[in-house]
């Protein structure tokens, strides 16, 4: 859920910005770099992933600074639609956390405590 929130933020900052994205030499150097680090790093866990199976994410480590620069960019659009004042933002922003913890809580509760005995 917290996945397709800044998905949706980042699909409006493309959308906001429209061509403006790749005007400057700068901005689409750094873009081709960013997509090619991820295409490598997605391309790199599909190998490892075909020709072995231990489905681990740290393969998809080199990826990480693509996807946390895409989460901010997200949440940056969000936080422009929204006003930063606002505290449906901020909700917006906390409930995903509290709901992992009630998440945590149950899992504890109902899974792992019974398991032990």
């Amino acid at each position: 859920m917290y996945s397709g929130v800044i998905g949706v933020g980042v699909l409006g900052a493309f959308v906001a910005r429209g061509g403006d994205w790749f005007k400057a030499e700068e901005r689409r150097e750094a873009a081709l770099l960013l997509a090619l680090t991820l295409g490598l790093a997605v391309a790199l866990y599909l190998y490892y992933n075909l020709l072995f199976v231990q489905f681990q994410g740290r393969y998809l480590y080199p990826a990480l600074p693509v996807i946390a620069l895409g989460a901010a960019l997200g949440l940056r659009q969000w936080g422009l639609w929204a006003r930063a004042h606002d505290l449906g933002l901020w909700l917006m922003c906390l409930a995903p956390i509290g709901l992992m913890a009630v998440l945590d809580v149950v899992a504890l509760y109902r899974f792992v405590i019974p398991q032990l005995s």
